[in-house]
């Protein structure tokens, strides 16, 4: 064994540096060439390692592991690899990626309709709240239908203020809620029941200049309602404005005209 700085080598090279400071090792090369480590082993499938200590615990590698034709990088507490690296993949949690980047994470509670932040994003304006995450994308085994651990969610979290909450879900069968975690439709959206206003709405659509909409909302147990409005003006509502009967309380037409009503009219006013 080879010491430097040390009389009491324990491997074929050991260096030490006493007192503060940092120990480096410095490797330069003359025009034309380049610098270079190579760890080569004559016995066959052997993997090559760079570790990490703390006081003599190890707390980190990075290691080319031949079985796996790969490079794992570990951290910390970590009893496994952290990140991987495989034919221009990388994994996350996994060393088997199977995509330009694959994340594997295990959810806390086993249960169904549980969820794990996969990716966090922490936005921020130079000084202020820089650590502060504004926005996640979790990932879940889904409660909804046939239950199967293969079943998953997507689910997509946003800072109020101080809270982060869900706002929006894809389930496994396809639909999509906002507001809800349990989306029956293609499309669900989930809001506060109020009687119809300008500020009531549930869902609104407008165009692009932001003038005319039409709001849709609910009044808890009581009736649905759909208001066309600019700003404080109230607009005209059309339907079916290229053709086509309207129905109200049925679900096929006859031939009894454009409007056909199955049950009472109540009318306001003199004019029809």
């Amino acid at each position: 064994n080879v010491g430097i700085g040390t009389s009491a080598p324990g491997h074929l090279l050991d260096i030490l540096k006493t007192g503060s400071g940092d120990a480096t090792v410095s490797i330069k090369s003359t025009t034309g060439g380049d610098p270079t480590i190579i760890f080569n082993s004559a016995a066959a499938n052997r993997s090559g390692l760079i570790k990490y200590q703390d006081n003599g615990t190890n707390v980190g590698r990075i290691e080319y592991v031949h079985n796996g034709d790969r490079i794992d990088l570990q951290a910390g507490s970590a009893t496994g690899a952290t990140m991987s690296i495989k034919n221009g993949k990388v994994g996350i949690g996994t060393d088997t990626p199977t995509t330009a980047l694959t994340i594997r994470k295990a959810i806390a509670s086993a249960a169904y309709g549980q969820q794990a932040s996969m990716i966090e994003f922490k936005s921020y304006f130079t000084g202020y709240d820089t650590e502060t995450v504004k926005s996640a994308i979790y990932s879940g085994v889904s409660d909804q239908g046939t239950l199967n651990t293969e079943g998953g969610y997507m689910a997509f979290h946003v800072n109020n203020n101080g809270t982060m909450g869900e706002k929006l879900r894809i389930e496994k069968s396809g639909n999509v809620g906002i507001g809800t975690a349990t989306p029956g439709a293609k499309l669900e959206v989930k809001g506060t029941s109020a009687a119809p206003s300008a500020t009531a709405q549930i869902l609104s659509v407008t165009n692009t200049t932001g003038g005319t909409r039409l709001d849709l909302g609910v009044a808890e147990n009581s009736y649905g309602w759909i208001q066309a409005r600019e700003g404080s003006t109230l607009r005209n509502l059309l339907l079916n404005s290229a053709g086509g009967n309207v129905g109200i309380g049925q679900s096929s037409f006859g031939t009894n005209g454009k409007l056909q009503v199955t049950g009472g009219i109540g009318l306001t006013g003199t004019s029809v």
